[in-house]
């Protein structure tokens, strides 16, 4: 199935977007989507309150919110949120969400790491 994008909507409405949202899919599935809303009311309020903030101001200077991933990532980052962890790429004004997950550890899911960096480059092969 070949790679898209389905662009995010925010919460409210933002006049001056800093930044706009995408989810990488895959045919018709888009995993974060599905971890979106497998989460619990008060995580996805968090989430949203996120994006909002992003949009508007960009990305948060704050590294209890955001990184970026270092090592064999090239242009991966994280958004944190307690538990919740949100794996993107940017490509000018776009983040792209490639793999989202609850972090049980003190340090990210390999796993989930590589997916993300797998489906980053895929998207840029298929571009």
């Amino acid at each position: 199935m070949p790679v898209s994008l389905c662009k995010l909507p925010l919460a409210e409405r933002v006049p001056a977007v800093q930044y706009e949202f995408y989810l990488w899919t895959d045919g018709e599935r888009s995993p974060v989507a599905e971890f979106l809303s497998s989460l619990q009311p008060a995580d996805l309020d968090k989430v949203k309150a996120l994006l909002v903030r992003v949009a508007r101001c960009g990305i948060p200077r704050n590294g209890e919110r955001y990184k970026r991933l270092a090592g064999n990532y090239e242009n991966l980052h994280e958004f944190k949120l307690h538990q919740v962890r949100l794996y993107f790429f940017m490509e000018g004004k776009k983040i792209v969400f490639t793999e989202a997950e609850i972090k049980k550890r003190d340090r990210s899911n390999p796993q989930a790491l590589a997916r993300a960096d797998a489906r980053r480059r895929r998207y840029s092969s298929e571009k």
